[in-house]
């Protein structure tokens, strides 16, 4: 797993969704964790995200398709261009998307990492979009 915001630590972002989990069970509270996502509706492994992400009703997710837009594009790969995260991506021939940018500044490509989400068994199956079909995005 590869995130940028303390490394290999998921503690920080784990500790601020069950804070959050934790204020609104115990104060009644509606909450929402706001995710930014990076993606591409070409991409299966971004439109399962994001299918995943919008069915969690604690999510508040900002989805932004870098295909849609020059705006969008050119601020992802300000992203890709210069952060840490992105180095064993590029190297690898990838894009780096799904792309996730939690509320706490915490930056990954595994949301699994720091969200249950549950999948369907079809939902499991690696929907790769790299040329040779064997890799990620």
């Amino acid at each position: 797993m590869v995130t940028e915001k303390g490394s290999e630590n998921k503690e920080p972002a784990r500790r601020l969704l069950s804070d959050i989990v934790c204020a609104a069970v115990g104060g009644g509270m509606e909450v929402n964790m706001k995710i930014i996502m990076f993606g591409a509706e070409i991409c299966p492994d971004c439109v399962e995200a994001k299918k995943l992400l919008k069915d969690v009703n604690d999510i508040e997710l900002d989805y932004r398709n870098i295909t849609e837009s020059t705006r969008v594009l050119k601020e992802f790969l300000s992203y890709r261009d210069h952060d840490e995260i992105f180095k064993p991506i590029i190297l690898e021939g990838r894009i780096g998307i799904p792309f996730f940018i939690l509320e706490d500044g915490t930056k990954t490509f595994e949301i699994d990492d720091y969200i249950s989400l549950q999948r369907t068994e079809s939902e499991q199956t690696n929907n790769s979009c790299s040329i040779d079909g064997k890799g990620q995005c």
